[in-house]
């Protein structure tokens, strides 16, 4: 962890800030990359138990989470990023769904029902407020609001 300052924290210090960049995340030093690889690993971590934790929510409730003709797909989408915002944190949220999208075909939808969820992230329950965005139309299914009319 301190190989930056030859593992002697006490002794040594990082004067010239090559280790972390200015946002205190990456930089040009050798614990920059690292930092990197670590961070990834905790948003892939966090993120991915909350979508296991999703897909078993809409298991309960009988929603087909893939359903695009349906709905599901996008109340999955937004409940996703909603619970991993409040859990992970938005920009780790971000990092993971948003991350996932990049080069997929339909991808405008998923990030725009994503979206929905980040902004949902502040109500009390995130099962409501994308249920709620669903029902208003708030959601996108095949190009159109949701639910399919």
């Amino acid at each position: 962890m301190y190989a930056f300052v030859g593992n002697s924290p006490v002794n040594r210090r990082d004067s010239l800030g090559l280790a972390f960049g200015d946002d205190g995340h990456s930089g040009s030093g050798i614990l920059g990359p690292l930092f990197d690889l670590s961070q990834k690993a905790k948003d892939n971590s966090c993120n991915g138990t909350v979508g296991g934790n999703v897909v078993a929510q809409l298991r309960r409730h009988g929603i087909d989470g893939n359903d695009d003709d349906g709905g599901g797909n996008a109340f999955r989408h937004c409940l996703a990023a909603c619970q991993s915002a409040k859990t992970c944190g938005e920009d780790s949220a971000k990092r993971f769904w948003d991350g996932r999208e990049k080069g997929k075909p339909g991808a405008e939808q998923d990030l725009a029902n994503n979206s929905a969820g980040y902004k949902n992230a502040s109500q009390s329950s995130c099962w409501d407020a994308c249920m709620n965005s669903w029902n208003n139309g708030g959601l996108t299914c095949k190009g159109k609001p949701c639910p399919p009319r």
